[in-house]
């Protein structure tokens, strides 16, 4: 080998290590770039994950808010009908609390508890039972079971409970005698304001459950002091608070991605009381908010995202981002010939992504242009598909028809049935049409009052045959316009058909179907003219 030749395999050689050497720095900085990229991207999906479910958390516990405030209106609600009506009627009672019940389906009940003195236990009783057979007095110990009532100067007993059914237990209970409740009892009569007890297992639910219930005193007038409280007092509204309907009310954790939700009273917040959990908190992002106050107790939401979708939702797009850019390395340091190559792919992505944007943003065009009460398209988008479908044509020299359809007699239907029925007309002309014009190219519009158009694209010869049909099942099949009124409808129609030149403009092919409506309506309607075809 000479020495030329030596030297120049040695510069072959040193520039094949060179292209190695700057081949592994550029995979080394592509990828370290990528992991930046990725990394970074990881990170701020993350926080917005994060911010995004906090934000949720806040509109789940406004959301439980509002409706424990509309719990609350509706025992005061309450309490003012009682407070001015002396004697409070059953039926009064049930008609209120029954409305009260349905607007609110997180109150379990709601019960009346008038002050009966000791020298009236016997005339109360006596009253109650003329339509409450048995009616007693009860006492209710800590234990929960009820014997007749001791003697005593004050009782509280429930005269009423609304919904009836189910609650009949709960009759003629004195909660004054429950050492767990009289305190309750006390500080809403003493206050005047309305009190929320801590949770407890209400009469009506299972031993796991726990509720809470709402105190509301009800006066004589407006006491003005704890004195004037204790001598005006009437007696007690009590609602059942069931937070488990009221959370599955306003956020049902199986409608969305909630992975966890726990509502409990941190009132004492050494000691917590749960009163409502759905799932695990294990290994899950947690957030809480505390709802306001609530009758002297605060209560908080905690909640979680499902895990594993929020591991998804969080590397899904950095994955992305390291492959397609791991790749490209691979790419620009395997072959650079490929990288001129990979550009124009890259720009036919974008040209494909543009296009499918274009088409996303007129497919919402369309959405936005329906007519309210047929649910058809209308007459903006009958120009823009006809104007397409006529430049389609042109290109492709193919005819296309045009059937203009009114529905005869309309202002008479109208004016004998009402607007209503008109309208309900209208909507099954929009069925029909439909079920008759169905293949993926017509185009069905509501050109405007009782005029419907349809655009047939590349139809010719059974146009006149598929209207025909049109209008036969229309004068076969009546429309039932209301539960007792039935109509027969007729319908017109004017169809053109034509094969679009540089020397037309769609308004011609229009103006055409127009003319031959016209002549329909003119000779005696409830028929279809076809315009000849233009040349």
């Amino acid at each position: 080998m000479s020495q030329r030749e030596r030297q120049d395999f040695a510069g072959q050689i040193n520039r094949l290590m060179y292209s190695r050497n700057v081949l592994v720095l550029l995979a080394v900085f592509g990828i370290l770039i990528t992991a930046l990229v990725a990394g970074w991207l990881y990170r701020l999906e993350s926080r917005s994950l994060d911010q995004r479910f906090y934000e949720n958390v806040e509109e789940r516990a406004r959301f439980l808010g509002r409706e424990l405030d509309a719990g609350v209106e509706a025992v005061y609600t309450l309490g003012e009908v009682i407070r001015f009506i002396d004697s409070l009627p059953a039926v009064v009672y049930e008609d209120v609390a029954g409305a009260t019940l349905s607007r609110n389906p997180g109150l379990l009940a709601l019960e009346w508890l008038p002050r009966v003195r000791g020298t009236e236990r016997d005339s109360f009783e006596g009253s109650k039972q003329g339509y409450l057979k048995g009616y007693k007095i009860l006492d209710l110990d800590a234990k929960g079971e009820k014997k007749s009532a001791s003697a005593r100067g004050v009782y509280f007993p429930v005269a009423y409970v609304a919904p009836y059914k189910n609650n009949t237990e709960v009759l003629g209970v004195d909660f004054y005698s429950n050492l767990e409740r009289a305190p309750l009892l006390e500080r809403a009569w003493n206050t005047g304001e309305l009190t929320v007890s801590p949770p407890l297992r209400l009469i009506q639910m299972s031993e796991a459950q726990r509720g809470m219930l709402m105190v509301l005193p009800v006066y004589f007038g407006r006491p003005a002091n704890i004195r004037e409280r204790k001598l005006a007092l009437n007696g007690f509204v009590i609602a059942a608070i069931d937070m488990s309907v009221l959370a599955n009310t306003v956020i049902d954790p199986r409608a969305d991605d909630t992975h966890y939700m726990h509502i409990e009273d941190i009132t004492d917040a050494k000691s917590p009381v749960t009163l409502y959990e759905h799932g695990e908190a294990k290994d899950a992002f947690i957030q809480s908010v505390a709802l306001a106050d609530l009758g002297g107790r605060t209560l908080q939401i905690t909640m979680a995202p499902n895990a594993q979708s929020r591991r998804l939702e969080t590397i899904f797009l950095p994955i992305v981002v390291a492959v397609a850019g791991g790749l490209m390395v691979l790419l620009v340091c395997g072959y650079l010939y490929f990288l001129q190559r990979r550009g124009e792919v890259i720009s036919e992505q974008v040209l494909e992504r543009t296009q499918a944007l274009r088409e996303a943003n007129f497919r919402l065009e369309t959405l936005s242009v329906t007519d309210p009460l047929t649910g058809l398209s209308n007459r903006r988008a009958f120009d823009d598909y006809l104007e397409q479908e006529w430049q389609r044509g042109l290109r492709e020299k193919t005819p296309i028809s045009i059937l203009l359809v009114d529905v005869d007699h309309f202002k008479k239907i109208n004016d004998r049935y009402g607007h209503p029925a008109g309208d309900a007309c209208l909507r099954e002309l929009a069925n029909r049409l439909r079920v008759h014009f169905k293949r993926p190219a017509d185009r069905i519009v509501r050109f405007g009052g009782e005029e419907f158009a349809v655009v047939m694209p590349n139809t010719e010869s059974n146009a006149l045959a598929q209207a025909e049909r049109f209008r036969i099942a229309m004068e076969s099949e009546d429309i039932k316009v209301s539960s007792e009124e039935i109509i027969q409808v007729t319908v017109s129609a004017g169809l053109a058909t034509v094969v679009p030149t540089a020397e037309m403009n769609p308004r011609d092919i229009v103006k055409l179907a127009d003319e031959a409506l016209y002549l329909a309506k003119r000779t005696g309607r409830n028929r279809i003219h076809h315009h000849p075809k233009a040349e």
